[in-house]
């Protein structure tokens, strides 16, 4: 039951953060729509909400569910209404946004930016310029526990750690897991001699 929630959660949040990177990047043209830049604000507030409640994520995953579940909603009944009203004046990001929600789910979760397996001691997970704003959804799918870091380098790893049991799944910004601007790698840590294994959205 727990990994049903994992999956449709992971679905639902990397379906919302791609729909509102596309309306962010062509802000210039939803500026002309005012209701869809209402719309979008709208939008990110509950992405926010829903992250915000995603620290907790181990305690509450029902909860958090229930809260995609009702941002999915308001996409459906809102926000697609509102992006209908472009085909015909903007087709281009009509059909881009058309192409967000309809991507099969199954297939958005095979594409994580990183995966890999981790033996006995630091594995760089990933590598990236750091932003306190960047979200990382991380999901240990190894039979092990694993433990990240966001830090410089792996002789120091400073900040404040994850642990993941197997199959778990979680999502913290940059900005809480360490407030160093020189931290741009994400460490996994493996205490054991069993090979574990992980992915990870930069979202």
């Amino acid at each position: 039951m727990q990994d049903m929630i994992h999956s449709e959660l992971e679905n639902y949040l990397i379906q919302f953060q791609t729909i509102l990177s596309l309306l962010i990047k062509r802000s210039s043209e939803t500026a002309y729509f005012p209701l869809l830049s209402f719309h979008k604000s709208q939008l990110e507030l509950q992405i926010n909400l829903i992250l915000k409640k995603a620290e907790n994520y181990q305690e509450n995953p029902s909860e958090l569910l229930a809260m995609a579940k009702t941002t999915d909603l308001f996409l459906s009944e809102i926000l697609d209404v509102e992006i209908a009203k472009l085909k015909n004046k903007n087709k281009s990001l009509y059909s881009e946004y058309l192409k967000c929600r309809s991507q099969n789910k199954t297939e958005i979760t095979k594409m994580p930016n990183y995966s890999g397996e981790v033996n006995f001691g630091v594995t760089q997970a990933a590598n990236l310029p750091y932003l306190s704003s960047r979200s990382f959804l991380i999901k240990n799918t190894g039979k092990i526990d694993l433990r990240f870091y966001l830090c410089e380098n792996f002789k120091n790893l400073e900040g404040n750690f994850i642990n993941l049991r197997p199959k778990d799944l979680i999502l913290r910004t940059s900005g809480t897991l360490n407030a160093n601007g020189k931290a741009n790698k994400l460490y996994a840590v493996n205490k054991q001699e069993i090979v574990g294994s992980y992915k990870i959205w930069v979202l």
